[in-house]
C-alpha cells in the first residue's frame, strides 16, 4: 500500500508487482489474494492484479459481487480478462448458492 500511495518509489511498486506474479495458491489466505489484487489494480499493475484475483477465485474466494462493484477494480473492467474473472467467480459461487436454496 505504501508503494501505491507514493511513500515508496515507482521501481519498488514494479518489484512488488513482479513478486506477486510469482505467488502460488498455497502460500496465503485467498481473501488476501483478492485484497492485494484490488490494490494492484488501483495502482495500474493490471497483470499482477489479474494474477492475484485469479488465485483468489481458484482458492474459492469467489467474490463475484465484489468484482462487479469494487471501485479499486475500475481500471481492470475494460480488459477482456476481467470478463473471464467474472465468469470464473460466478461458477465458483454457484455451488454455494445452490446449497443455500436447499
Amino acid at each position: 500500500m505504501e508503494a501505491v500511495v507514493g511513500l515508496r518509489s515507482p521501481p519498488e511498486l514494479d518489484r512488488i508487482a513482479q513478486d506477486k506474479m510469482a505467488t502460488k495458491p498455497e502460500t496465503e489466505d485467498p481473501e488476501r489474494f483478492y485484497k492485494e489484487g484490488a490494490v494492484l489494480a488501483f495502482a495500474g499493475k493490471k497483470d499482477a492484479a489479474l494474477h492475484m484475483l485469479r488465485l483468489a477465485i481458484a482458492s474459492n474466494y469467489c467474490a463475484y459481487e465484489n468484482l462487479q462493484n469494487d471501485p479499486l477494480l475500475d481500471k481492470l473492467r475494460a480488459k477482456t480478462e476481467f470478463a473471464e474473472l467474472l465468469k470464473a467467480a460466478r461458477h465458483c459461487q454457484q455451488p454455494l448458492l445452490a446449497g443455500r436454496a436447499k
